[in-house]
C-alpha cells in the first residue's frame, strides 16, 4: 500500500520522500487554503449582513425628508 502523494503541476510526488524543507512548504500552501476558505466564508456572511442593513435602511429614509444643497 503507498503513502499520501503531492499531486504539483501534474506530477504525483510520495510524500515521504520530500525534503523537509518541501514538506513545510505543503504546509504552508495548506494552512493558506483553509485561511483563504475561512475567509471567503466570512466575507459571504459580512455581504449578506450589508446587504440586509440596507434593506432595512431604504423604508427609514423614505419617511425622511432628505437635505436640499
Amino acid at each position: 500500500m503507498s503513502g499520501p502523494k503531492l499531486r504539483f503541476f501534474g506530477k504525483e510526488y510520495p510524500l515521504s520522500d520530500l525534503s523537509p524543507q518541501a514538506r513545510a512548504c505543503c504546509e504552508q500552501v495548506r494552512y493558506c487554503d483553509e485561511r483563504i476558505a475561512q475567509i471567503r466564508i466570512e466575507l459571504e456572511v459580512l455581504q449578506a449582513a450589508r446587504m440586509s442593513a440596507i434593506g432595512a435602511l431604504q423604508p427609514l429614509l423614505a419617511s425622511q425628508v432628505p437635505l436640499l444643497g
